[in-house]
This record gives structure tokens, C-alpha cells and sequence, in this order.
């Protein structure tokens, strides 16, 4: 467990991660967490409940990078707001859990796929409401721009965005852009918005042999 990541920390592991790595007071911006890939045993957690938090601010104000894939099981969780990025090149096989929001022109997550066994869930505690104002982005957005069929995207998992399960309920919206770059041959992606799509979703697939649409997740 790190008691804390100023604005200059890093942590860096070249391999794959498959213990837990527990952040308190990750408080102030320019940080930086890179890792290999998360096995299925692996984790990264910034986490209020932490016994070392100031309790004043456990917002993911820096970055997350993982240069390959997240196993299944695998787990990026933050128990809090996302006002950084994360960025996972590989699929995302496990859960990435924002447990609050994603702040509008700050935070961003790239995925390079989404698994079949892949979640992201935005406002996943449900303890207030809160929205997604963030981008997402899945695939690479350069590959769609040459002439020709673009390659393979994986987006076989889901993304849902959670209200706060009141009555009524409130939050849960996407205010934000969701974009997806490339072909998808096994069916509809899963998209589950509890609130209002008061943002953007884009397939990016106009040369693509099979056009597929949104769903709902399961």
C-alpha cells in the first residue's frame, strides 16, 4: 500500500502485475502508474477507505497507463472521480470500476478492446449522482482513416453508466463521447445508460463488410 502520489510520483512495473497495489491520497495532478498488464489476480486501487487517507480528496487526479491487456478478474478501481486518464492498450478482459464520475475535458479512457468478460461501470457505488463527462475511446482511431475495410475492433463486453438508484432516480448520464474505431463481426455493442445520452456514441465503421449498432447490455 502507497500512502500517497504527489504531482511528480511514478510508479512503474515493466511486467504484469498480479498482486494488489492500494494508492490513499492521490490528490494532486501528474502522476503517473504504469504498468505491463494485470493478470487475473492483479489490481490498482485509489481508494478513500484507505487507513493512511487525509479523507480531504481521493480523486484519481493522475494517470493510469497499462501497455498490454486486463485479464479476467483482473481490476482497476477507483473510489472516487476519474479527472485523469487511463489508458490500457491491450483488451480489457476485467473491470475498470468508477465508483463516482468521470470529469468533462479532463478525464479519458482508451481501451484497445473490450473483452467479452470487459466492464466498465461509471457511478458504480451509486452513492450520488453522478455522470459521465469524460471520453471513452476503444480502438485506435488511426486505423479507420486509410482506404479499405479497417481492422478487427474487440468490443464484446460492456460499458454501463449508473444512476443513483433512487426513487426517482438521478445521474447516470452520459455527457461525454463514446467512440468506437474499427469492424466488429459478432454482434451489437453493449452500452447501458441509466440516465440521459446527453453526449455523443460514434461506430466508426463506413467501410466495414458487417454494420452493427448499440445494444443494451446483458
Amino acid at each position: 500500500m502507497l500512502e500517497s502520489l504527489k504531482s511528480t510520483g511514478t510508479i512503474t512495473i515493466v511486467g504484469a502485475l498480479s498482486a494488489a497495489v492500494s494508492i490513499g491520497a492521490a490528490t494532486e495532478a501528474g502522476w503517473l502508474v504504469s504498468i505491463g498488464s494485470i493478470t487475473s489476480t492483479g489490481s490498482v486501487t485509489v481508494d478513500e477507505t484507505l487507513p493512511f487517507d487525509g479523507g480531504d480528496d481521493f480523486d484519481a487526479w493522475g494517470d493510469i497507463y497499462i501497455g498490454g491487456g486486463v485479464a479476467d478478474q483482473g481490476t482497476i478501481h477507483i473510489a472516487g472521480t476519474l479527472v485523469g486518464d487511463i489508458t490500457i492498450d491491450g483488451d480489457l478482459n476485467g473491470h475498470l470500476l468508477i465508483d463516482e464520475s468521470t470529469v468533462a475535458s479532463y478525464a479519458f479512457i482508451h481501451l484497445g478492446g473490450l473483452g467479452s468478460s470487459g466492464l466498465v461501470s461509471i457511478n458504480h457505488a451509486q452513492g450520488g449522482a453522478w455522470d459521465a463527462g469524460g471520453d471513452i475511446e476503444i480502438g485506435d482511431p488511426k486505423a479507420v482513416f486509410p482506404p479499405g475495410e479497417p481492422p478487427p475492433v474487440t468490443y464484446d463486453g460492456c460499458i454501463q453508466i449508473l444512476d443513483d438508484g433512487g426513487n426517482p432516480p438521478n445521474g447516470g448520464d452520459l455527457d461525454g463521447n463514446v467512440d468506437v474505431y474499427g469492424c466488429h463481426n459478432v454482434g451489437d455493442l453493449a452500452m447501458s445508460v441509466s440516465g440521459s445520452i446527453l453526449g455523443t456514441r460514434t461506430i466508426y465503421q463506413a467501410d466495414c463488410t458487417n454494420q452493427v449498432d448499440w445494444t443494451t447490455c446483458p
